[in-house]
């Protein structure tokens, strides 16, 4: 999917349309994917009557945000069985830092669900690299030079 039209097709990209395409891409899908920020126009853009337009078996996977999916809807297509199944790797209080156990419970317990933490970057590699350029901000920062990753 893109936000706005226009421009050729990367190497091996089959089809890139805009959001108003989002129920023909459902309906071609052998695994629907959301990958997308959090935004007015994402914030529940899977909503009631997505699931219905997804192939019949194809999962749902999020690693977006949890507010990108309706959490009443998904529970329901995936208790009704109107959808494969979902992989859920963020949930719907996480912006706000707390992840309620009650809502991880909810999904977690249905057998067509597979439940992950959104923590997949903490990885000793990961926070080996991060104290490195902490570390060289600081020098970089001592010296009067510009450091990376500024806002």
């Amino acid at each position: 999917m893109r936000r706005s039209p226009g421009g050729a097709l990367p190497a091996g990209l089959e089809w890139a349309k805009t959001m108003d395409a989002l129920p023909e891409l459902l309906s071609v899908s052998d695994v629907v994917v959301l990958g997308v920020p959090l935004t007015a126009e994402t914030t529940g853009l899977i909503g009631a009557s997505q699931p219905r337009q997804m192939r019949p078996g194809a999962p749902l996977v999020n690693v977006s945000r949890g507010p990108v999916v309706d959490q009443d809807a998904l529970f329901e297509a995936l208790v009704n069985q109107s959808i494969g199944g979902a992989a859920l790797d963020v949930w719907w209080d996480a912006p706000s830092g707390v992840v309620a156990p009650e809502a991880v419970r909810r999904f977690a317990q249905l057998p067509n669900v597979i439940a992950t933490p959104h923590n997949s970057g903490h990885t000793l590699d990961t926070f080996g690299s991060r104290v490195g350029e902490i570390a060289q901000n600081i020098t970089a920062f001592a010296d009067g030079r510009s450091l990376t990753n500024q806002l």
